[in-house]
Order: C-alpha cells, then sequence, then structure tokens
C-alpha cells in the first residue's frame, strides 16, 4: 500500500493481514492489524486515529517517518524493530508524537548493519514528543552505534511542553546509557513536578542518560538553572517499585 493514499481509500485491511506501507499513508480509520512493515522513505501519518498491531512492526531505518497528532495512538503487541538493507547508505527516523501515545508491550529493538552505519555521521534515531504525549516500551534494545561516548550518531528522546502538558517515556526494562533526552521548556509551562521518565528500578538503567535542557547539557541532577523568570532542575526519585526522572519548574 502507497503512494499518496487513505487507508479508507483502498481495501481496508483486517486482523488477519500484514501489511507493507510505502510512501505517504494517511490513516483515517481506526485500524487492527497483524504486522506491519514501514519501508524505506515512507511517512505513515494518524490524525485521532488508533492502530492496533498485533504481532511485530517493522520500521526501515532509512528515511522513514511515523507521525500521530490529536490523541493518536498505536499500540503493539509484540516487537517493534528496525530494519535496513545492507545496501543502503541512508540513516535516519523519526517518530512524531504530538499530544499522542505509542506503546510497545515487548521489545523496542533498533539494531544497525555495520556495513552501513559509521560513528562518524551525525545520523540516528529521534523520538519528538509534544504535549501530553507518551511513548511507553518493555524492554529496550538500541545498537551501540546509536550511544557510544565517541559517536556522532544517536538515539534521542526530545521532549517538548505544549501549555501546561510534558510528555514522559516509559520503560520496564533495558539500559539506556548514551540514549540522549533534551528537554524544551518555554514560559508557558506552569511552576510543578513533571515526570519524564519512568522505569522499573530494579531492571532499567536511567543514570547514564546524556540530558540536556534548552540546548544546555545538564551533567549533574539537582542542579538548578534559570530559565527566563523560573528556576528547572531535575532529580530522580523511587515510587514503589519504579524510579523516575521528574523535572521542577519554580
Amino acid at each position: 500500500m502507497g503512494g499518496n493514499s487513505k487507508i479508507s481509500d483502498t481495501l481496508k485491511p483486517s486482523k488477519s493481514d500484514n501489511v507493507i506501507l510505502y510512501g505517504t499513508v494517511n490513516l483515517d480509520v481506526d485500524t487492527e492489524v497483524s504486522g506491519i512493515s514501514v519501508s524505506q522513505g515512507t511517512l505513515l501519518a494518524l490524525v485521532g486515529h488508533k492502530l492496533r498491531v498485533l504481532k511485530s512492526m517493522r520500521m526501515d531505518i532509512s528515511y522513514s517517518v511515523l507521525s500521530l497528532k490529536n490523541n493518536a495512538a498505536i499500540e503493539v503487541d509484540g516487537i517493534f524493530e528496525t530494519y535496513m538493507d545492507y545496501r543502503s547508505s541512508l540513516l535516519g527516523i523519526a517518530i512524531n508524537l504530538d499530544d499522542s501515545t505509542l506503546s510497545i508491550a515487548s521489545i523496542l529493538s533498533v539494531p544497525l548493519s555495520s556495513a552501513a552505519a559509521s560513528k562518524d555521521k551525525k545520523k540516528g534515531f529521534a523520538v519528538n514528543m509534544l504535549g501530553k504525549s507518551v511513548f511507553s516500551m518493555g524492554d529496550f534494545y538500541v545498537d551501540s552505534y546509536l550511544t557510544a561516548a565517541d559517536s556522532k550518531m544517536f538515539f534521542a528522546f526530545n521532549f517538548a511542553n505544549k501549555a501546561d502538558k510534558f510528555p514522559v517515556v516509559n520503560v520496564d526494562s533495558g539500559d539506556l546509557s548514551g540514549v540522549r533526552a533534551n528537554l524544551k521548556v518555554d514560559n508557558n509551562l506552569p511552576r510543578g513536578k513533571y515526570t519524564f521518565f519512568s522505569s522499573d528500578a530494579g531492571k532499567a538503567k536511567l543514570d547514564g542518560l546524556r540530558i540536556s535542557i534548552n540546548d544546555q547539557p545538564y551533567a549533574k541532577l539537582g542542579t538548578k538553572i534559570k530559565s527566563a523568570d523560573k528556576t528547572l532542575s531535575i532529580d530522580k526519585r523511587k515510587k514503589g517499585k519504579m524510579a523516575e526522572l521528574v523535572l521542577s519548574v519554580n
């Protein structure tokens, strides 16, 4: 399914179907499928609709994009994994959530083909989250090429408030060392506390996140910085069996 199409312009897939997408595809009806594959250079857009994937969702890491807006949701009951053609020299993927949700019951897996990857290239995987967006997953696995200290490549969660709403990432287990967490905070975010990372305290490692606030590196938890007429800081707290990273706005 591809070109510049809408799901409702074609035969609507059923929950027993495995679907391959290419080009620009707009999901304009709620849909349930067995599996889905997002091909190289494909944009899959959802505005206010829900996609449920009963098994696996695969996404080509060669410049493919998911765009969710206005309370759209993708639910993956199995694994979400990336893939790439070993002949491809392209590398880049974006998931854009605007007041929307992406949930993965099993593993988020982002391997790379070493033949196409290079630590000298400023390319990678970006999850851009705005407003009341939520990104949830079970296990987290990302190729070390995207997180190594000597690499220009990246895996990044980019958080931005929308008025008084701030996004959150939930992860059950995995090592997030070297993953970037970039926070954008404007003066419309009211004073208060905002959890932006939540994880199983015994299974997920958050201490190695590379955090920035408004493009400035944030090296030590608890440090207070000025932003316009407010003071911002980040702290780690335990809530039951969960560990949380919390943005404080004062």
